[in-house]
């Protein structure tokens, strides 16, 4: 009988073998032997099962490599279970690249999270799948290139004779095509006119927040929320909000409030923690998982247009207002299925329970069989690494804004030193944009400028619009082949009708450039230089060697040379009316700054005042800085706080602090973020900082040049676990909860010490701090919180301040 002893022997045959055994028989060993009587062949190791050693993957077609292991392996004595005994084989890609212009190989549902199979002893004879897919890169163009997949164990204590096996490799073709989304996208643009995927143009007027975009496969989703434009609940209707969702993690951008307020909802994959980029002061590009992304950009400030943009993942798997994205235009006004509207626009309308801008609403979190493993390697044989995420598509040159903003709710509190939770400083960021500030000046917001109403034709309107339209960008853009803009061009021409003003037509130019140029920059090749390998399929035609200098491309191909020339000419908003354009970028006329000139430098920022009301809520909190809003902010010269820091105490004494300057931190063109210096404690002796402080303010103006400051807000941190405040008229009040113990504006329980101090209730019900015997002086020498003990050079300090402010 063979052994493993046998396999192990100087003629050694190790695993990966085919073995079979032959007899013969004779009467006596005079006679002539028998014919001899082979047995079945028996595989020895671990083989691939598919009929060819070769497969192609196209896409997020991908395909399924079946394995089989035909002999047991060991396992410690007392670790049989399959919780221990298993055996692990490592997937590897020599040729996988990181490259984005390279169509890539990846593992998908992958039952461990990672690159390979694991086999149980109970696996023995039966195929194990291994699938692989597509990270498909960025151009358009049909891309091809092989690459081989090897799998190999991993060393295996409890049975060494499995180490370092090397399984058959298996030979795979990745191509990617992604002439399917060529020139598609979804959209809507003021006021709000809709296109389909597949090019179905209408009109959508209704209040609400609508499904977008959803992916049947994915966990993951767009919502629009819709309102009337001019704030009078009639026509036209505007997106002010745009809402995305990955898994737990929703994204949001609302301006419904008419603050721009930008913000995780919630956050717990963090799939869209670094998804988020900052393309420009008013336009941001959210990416999902599957490689579509949203472009968010604002339309006067207040308003949205908002265009989604698909991946080949997309196709034959969307529902909501951009339809069915599979070709066929005569079925994107479906309504949403088990919807008894007769409007399949109002059939997309969500429910609250299912409304994402909603920070309450229940979501689940991404399934792990749709996360996918990039096995490559750079040493010279298979090692265990994987990068397991949940992309397909591969994303580079993103530089992500707002991932502090990102953050799991379990992970906003702490337990602290004296057992309490705390919130820890991730997550200090405010809960929403409702303001209290109210200008003694003027009405702070910008208004839509009244102009003068003209009743338009429409070859009147189409006049008109083709007179603003007929940029030099829109002019290079109409030579661009397969791009046709006769839908925005009738929109600027309804607009015009319905509203008697052409106040639209600089949104309708922005949506030509930023299709123009994101659809070039969809098609256009990778450089020479990343063709390297690399079979290219154009039109039916495939060019390989592209990489050569003299190699030749029809010249239909969009180039970067193409991109960089359409760019050139497209200047964010027109420059305002304020410079000219140059290269791309915005030359400006004196006094206005800015990448687009709207910013004016001959004066200070608008206030527009602190979110949340100006409150911050040490429970919820850490309440170390604050975000302000303001108008016409010149980052350029780096925006200054002015902070005015006050304390409050029992009594509601206002106790001033020194004045300050901090450099703010951007977070959007109308928000800038404040940091607070820490107050300064008063040391008591005994070991331990008490006083009677129950809450603090702050006074906050903002400067573009550190001279000349907006008008002031107020920002008020207290804890109400213990405290309740209020302001009325500029006037702030703070009341203290008798049964509780305060310093340093935090709350302390019965029972709770700092220092040599206990939290102790008095006969009366109320609690004070009552020194230890480690304390040097007696307690009627020092403040407390219920206010009853103070000493008479305090009392005159809190008097004299309270004259010098007029209290």
């Amino acid at each position: 009988m063979m052994t493993e002893r046998h396999l192990k022997a100087p003629t050694y045959f190790g695993l990966g073998v085919t073995i079979a055994c032959s007899i013969t028989a004779s009467i006596d060993p005079a006679t002539p032997e028998s014919a001899p009587v082979i047995s079945p062949e028996r595989f020895c190791g671990i083989r691939a099962l598919n009929r060819s050693s070769h497969v192609a993957i196209h896409n997020d077609k991908g395909a399924d490599i079946h394995y089989e292991l035909t002999i047991p392996f060991g396992c410690e004595q007392g670790f049989e279970s399959d919780s221990f005994c298993y055996l692990d084989v490592i997937l590897f890609i020599p040729q996988s690249t990181t490259n984005c212009n390279k169509p890539d190989a990846i593992q998908s549902n992958s039952e461990t999270n990672s690159c390979g199979l694991r086999f149980y002893r109970s696996d023995i004879g039966k195929p194990k799948k291994l699938s692989v897919q597509a990270k498909f890169p960025h151009p358009n163009a049909y891309l091809s290139q092989q690459m081989i997949l090897t799998l190999t164990t991993v060393n295996y204590l409890a049975h060494p004779f499995f180490n370092g096996y090397a399984v058959d490799k298996v030979q795979v073709t990745v191509s990617t095509d992604q002439a399917v989304i060529n020139n598609k996208g979804c959209y809507a643009v003021c006021d709000p006119h809709m296109m389909s995927f597949d090019g179905l143009g209408y009109e959508h007027h209704l209040t609400g927040t609508f499904d977008m975009y959803i992916h049947q496969k994915n966990n993951q989703k767009i919502q629009i929320m819709t309102q009337p434009c001019f704030n009078n609940g009639q026509t036209p209707h505007c997106v002010c909000g745009v809402a995305v969702q990955a898994g737990s993690d929703v994204f949001v951008i609302s301006t419904c409030a008419r603050v721009l307020d930008i913000r995780f909802i919630q956050c717990g994959d963090g799939i869209l923690r670094e998804k988020v980029n900052e393309v420009s002061k008013t336009k941001y590009r959210v990416t999902l998982p599957s490689g579509s992304y949203v472009d968010i950009s604002l339309v006067d400030f207040f308003l949205m247009n908002v265009h989604v943009t698909p991946s080949v993942a997309d196709f034959n798997k969307t529902s909501g207002l951009c339809g069915s994205f599979d070709g066929n235009i005569n079925n994107d006004r479906l309504k949403r299925p088990g919807s008894t509207d007769n409007d399949p626009n109002r059939s997309w309308m969500v429910q609250a329970k299912d409304n994402l801008f909603n920070e309450n609403v229940v979501l689940s979190h991404w399934d792990d069989q749709y996360r996918f493993c990039t096995c490559d390697s750079q040493d010279v044989k298979p090692i265990n690494t994987a990068t397991c995420d949940v992309e397909t598509k591969k994303i580079c040159d993103v530089k992500p804004v707002f991932k502090d903003r990102c953050v799991d709710k379990k992970r906003r509190k702490r337990r602290s030193g004296n057992g309490k939770y705390k919130p820890t400083d991730e997550g200090d960021f405010h809960q929403t944009v409702k303001l209290a500030f109210v200008s003694k000046y003027r009405d702070h917001f910008n208004q839509r400028q009244h102009r003068s109403i003209k009743q338009y034709t429409e070859e009147t309107a189409r006049q008109d619009c083709m007179q603003l339209l007929n940029t030099t960008a829109f002019q290079k853009c109409s030579n661009v082949p397969g791009l046709d803009f006769t839908a925005t061009i009738n929109n600027c021409i309804l607009d015009a009708q319905i509203t008697g003003t052409m106040e639209w037509t600089l949104s309708h130019l922005e949506t030509i450039k930023s299709i123009c140029i994101q659809q070039i920059d969809t098609q256009k090749l990778p450089p020479k230089e990343d063709l390297v390998g690399i079979t290219v399929t154009i039109n039916g035609t495939s060019f390989s060697n592209i990489s050569d200098e003299n190699a030749s491309l029809p010249l239909t191909v969009f180039t970067d040379e193409i991109f960089e020339e359409i760019q050139s000419v497209s200047c964010p908003h027109e420059c305002s009316g304020f410079g000219i354009c140059v290269n791309g970028s915005c030359i400006c006329e004196k006094d206005h700054i800015g990448e687009d000139c709207s910013l004016d430098s001959t004066r200070p920022p608008d206030m527009i005042g602190i979110p949340d009301e100006g409150f911050c809520d040490l429970k919820e909190r850490a309440c170390k800085k604050t975000s302000v809003y303001g108008d016409n902010l010149i980052f350029e010269n780096q925006v200054k706080c002015n902070i005015e820091p006050f304390e409050i105490n029992v009594r509601n004494d206002i106790l001033s602090e020194e004045k300050y300057q901090v450099t703010g931190v951007p977070q959007t063109f109308m928000e800038v973020s404040c940091p607070l210096e820490p107050s300064k404690k008063r040391s008591i002796d005994g070991g331990a900082d008490i006083n009677d402080i129950i809450a603090r303010a702050y006074n906050i103006s903002l400067s573009n040049d550190g001279l000349n400051f907006s008008e002031e807000d107020t920002f008020l941190v207290y804890d109400s676990a213990c405290v309740t405040c209020s302001k009325t008229s500029g006037a702030i009040r703070c009341l203290k909860q008798s049964g509780l113990c305060m310093t340093d504006g935090e709350c302390y329980g019965p029972g709770d010490k700092l220092g040599c101090y206990t939290c102790a209730v008095s006969g009366a019900g109320s609690a004070v701090w009552q020194p230890g015997p480690d304390c040097s002086k007696p307690s009627n020498d020092r403040p407390n919180s219920g206010g009853e003990q103070i000493t008479a050079e305090y009392t005159l300090l809190l008097a004299f301040l309270a004259v010098a402010f007029g209290l």
